[in-house]
């Protein structure tokens, strides 16, 4: 009745409590499931298995139906799990019970599929949200990276004038200063010159006023 009804399911239905590394498949099985079905029954009471897939399924969050095959009771551990859940009572009806076990799951279903549309729309918002702080980011870094290359480039341009007016004045002093020191060469030439000149005309002098090294004083 549950595949016609399009409903999947899984159960160990091979046996593999008698297999390698089954609590791994168990608990695996159970996590990928949706729902996990409860079929309540004198045996599965008394299994200790039971109360560890229940407890598996409780701590997984996963939607748990209770579905009472017999009118046992149930196992402590069981109940302290399961107390406070709805369960199908198929024993007293079968007919009706299934009914209401697959009305139950698909209405689940609609409701997990809703939610999860839900979460997923609000997942794209938040995407989409975070899409657009992201791209008016890198557009405000792009434009702060326009502004200061454009700030750079002035300066570098203001640097550039700045290194050619330089330039400009220190060939201007180079060539003062070198106009200086030819000036100062000159002078220098001059000055030579004109102490040359000064010794000759005193050897001159000397030579037409001999005195013999002797100091006289002509008296009246």
């Amino acid at each position: 009745p549950l595949s016609k009804a399009g409903i999947t399911y899984w159960f160990d239905e091979e046996g593999i409590y008698y297999g390698q590394n089954f609590v791994e498949k168990i608990v695996t099985n159970i996590e990928d499931a949706k729902i996990f079905l409860f079929l309540s029954t004198a045996n599965a009471n008394k299994s200790p298995w039971t109360c560890k897939e229940i407890a598996s399924a409780d701590e997984l969050e996963k939607h748990i139906i209770p579905v009472r095959i017999d009118a046992s009771p149930y196992n402590r551990k069981v109940l302290f799990r399961i107390a406070d859940l709805n369960y199908i009572e198929y024993y007293t009806n079968p007919e009706k019970g299934m009914n209401d076990l697959i009305n139950s799951i698909q209405v689940y279903l609609e409701e997990w599929v809703a939610k999860e549309r839900r979460k997923q729309d609000e997942d794209n918002r938040l995407k989409e949200q975070d899409d657009t702080i992201l791209r008016k980011h890198r557009e405000d870094k792009l434009r702060e990276c326009h502004e200061n290359i454009k700030k750079l480039e002035q300066q570098r341009e203001e640097f550039l004038n700045k290194r050619i007016n330089l330039e400009k004045v220190l060939v201007e002093i180079n060539s003062n200063l070198n106009l200086l020191e030819q000036e100062l060469t000159t002078l220098k030439e001059d000055e030579r010159i004109l102490l040359e000149t000064n010794r000759t005309s005193n050897e001159k002098e000397d030579e037409n006023n001999p005195h013999d090294g002797i100091f006289y004083k002509e008296i009246n």
